[in-house]
Order: structure tokens, then C-alpha cells, then sequence
């Protein structure tokens, strides 16, 4: 039978969706968070909050117009700078994640394999305590640099991934540079240590 035939049986070939699963869910999460940060700051500023999206495909734009300038009251009526922050960041690194992009202050989705993930509000671990620190001037300001023992290199000039991790020490042939007491690894390691990074705790959204 001709396949041009009224009835006949066509193959349906790859079907191209008309934009990434993987962009879907990025809009989506785009959406919650801006309506997250919204509830946070409107709530604490005692002023009047929009509805609730309707949708994941509601705009966001609305949500964080409306906490923008809202922000500094709720700060000092005493929102958590550290629960906002948290949120922004989080959207940040997903949209720099689904680019394929590091961006200053980047929390890597990974756990350290020496502290695992310890802090001071983590004690037992399971934080992500790894974050990329794109610029020098970010890296002085987080604590003197100085190279490991065991590597005899010049300053690294480009970025480095920092462990804040509460007292993070792995053996000196597994670290590349230090900021403070903090262990760092410049971009030219970036693949061997990706190669030893652990999977982090997935984080129940609520």
C-alpha cells in the first residue's frame, strides 16, 4: 500500500518535542521558588499576598515584583536572611546547571568525600558544603590562599571549588590549594575531582 494512501500505516519517525523535558521542569521549579520567596517576604512584611500560581506555567514575574521592594522590611522584622538566600540560590544554580555554566558562588549538588557534608548545622553531614568561587577577589575575601604542602604550583589564577565544610582536612596530596583553613581545588582539577564527588541527600520540597 502507498503510504500516501488514505488508511496506510505510517511510521511516526522521532518525534521532536517543541522544548526540553529537562526546560519544563526548570520553568516549573522557576515558578515555585518565585512564589516561595514571595510568600516569605510578604508574610514578614505583614503586607498583602498575590494568589497562589494556578499553575506551573503561571508567570512569575508577579510573585518576585511584588517582594522586591518589600525585602528590606522583612529583613528587619526579622525574616531569616539565610532562608531567602537559600531559595535564590538554589533557583540560581538550577538555571546555571541546566546551561551548563558555574557561576560565583555556586553551591555544587554534591557532597565533599572527606568532610561528607559536615557543618555547624549539619553535624552528622549531608550539607552541600562545596562552592565555587569564580572570582579571586571572592577567594580573598573567604580567607587567605596559600598551596598545599605537597604541590608546588604557582597561585592559581581562574576559580576554585572550596569545601566550607566544618573541618574539612583531607591529606594534603588530595588538595590542591587552601583558602584559611578550608581545602581548594583549582579548575585544573576540577575532573579528578569530579571523579570523588558523592551523591548529596535528596532535598524533600515542600
Amino acid at each position: 500500500m502507498d503510504a500516501r494512501q488514505p488508511g496506510a500505516v505510517r511510521g511516526t519517525g522521532p518525534i521532536v518535542a517543541p522544548i526540553a523535558i529537562n526546560l519544563l521542569d526548570l520553568l516549573a521549579r522557576f515558578v515555585a521558588d518565585s512564589a516561595e520567596f514571595h510568600e516569605l517576604v510578604t508574610q514578614a512584611a505583614g503586607v498583602e499576598r498575590l494568589p497562589s500560581p494556578r499553575s506551573a506555567w503561571t508567570d512569575p514575574t508577579p510573585y518576585l515584583l511584588r517582594a522586591r521592594p518589600w525585602l528590606s522590611v522583612a529583613l528587619d522584622a526579622g525574616l531569616d536572611e539565610r532562608a531567602v538566600a537559600g531559595v535564590l540560590r538554589g533557583l540560581a544554580d538550577a538555571v546555571a546547571a541546566h546551561l551548563g555554566e558555574v557561576h560565583d558562588g555556586q553551591t555544587l549538588d554534591a557532597l565533599c568525600p572527606w568532610c561528607r557534608g559536615r557543618s555547624e548545622s549539619a553535624p552528622v553531614g549531608g550539607e552541600r558544603t562545596l562552592v565555587v568561587y569564580a572570582r579571586l577577589s571572592r577567594l580573598e575575601q573567604a580567607g587567605r590562599t596559600s598551596p598545599s604542602p605537597d604541590r608546588r604550583t604557582t597561585r592559581p589564577e581562574g576559580p576554585m571549588i572550596v569545601c566550607r565544610g566544618e573541618s574539612c582536612t583531607p591529606p594534603d596530596s588530595d588538595v590542591g590549594w587552601w583558602v584559611g583553613t578550608h581545602p581548594a581545588w583549582p579548575e585544573r582539577e576540577w575532573t579528578w575531582l569530579a571523579d570523588r564527588l558523592l551523591p548529596a541527600p535528596e532535598t524533600v520540597r515542600v
